[in-house]
């Protein structure tokens, strides 16, 4: 009787470290799954921002912004487009106003964000940045290049970049 109680006690032992054996290799394999979950949400949502921004830079209304600088005692010249900024050529210390007039036609507010770009960044003043544009309003947005005194004579370029995103 006492062999059959200690084969019996034995057994059980074994069943019951086989149990843990098992429920250790569970736990361990379900830490690992939620670890790949995470990493996995994570990469999807950096992926999705990354989509997002380089869909909004694709429909961003894109401007070439450039101005020559003129000797002094020259004319300014100026090139009436709409389609970028063009400043024309401007003596040292002048400064010129260009406008771009956006609208929002969609259906919901939209945030405007303008970013500059190039060595003519810095020349740029923006008299309207980072505000909401509700459905049906437009705006006329100012920029404001002021050649300093100090400039040299070169062409300055650069892009202004006039992004629309839906406020959320």
């Amino acid at each position: 009787m006492e062999n059959e109680n200690n084969k019996e006690l034995n057994n059980t032992k074994s069943e019951l470290a086989e149990l843990r054996k098992i429920n250790i290799q569970t736990t361990t394999k379900k830490k690992w799954t939620a670890e790949k979950i995470l990493k996995a949400v994570v990469l999807f949502v950096i992926l999705i921002f990354v989509w997002v921004g380089i869909v909004q830079y694709f429909v961003a209304d894109k401007y070439d912004a450039l101005v020559g600088v003129q000797a002094e005692g020259e004319g300014i010249g100026v090139n009436p487009t709409t389609e970028e900024l063009d400043f024309g050529d401007l003596p040292k210390g002048d400064n010129l106003m260009r406008f771009v007039t956006i609208e929002n036609s969609g259906e919901m507010d939209i945030y405007v964000k303008i970013v500059k770009t190039g060595n003519i960044s810095d020349l740029i003043k923006i008299n309207k940045n980072n505000f909401v544009l509700s459905p049906g309003d437009s705006t006329k947005i100012g920029f404001l290049l002021e050649m300093p005194i100090s400039a040299n004579k070169e062409k300055y370029k650069g892009k202004v970049i006039i992004f629309k995103l839906p406020k959320l």
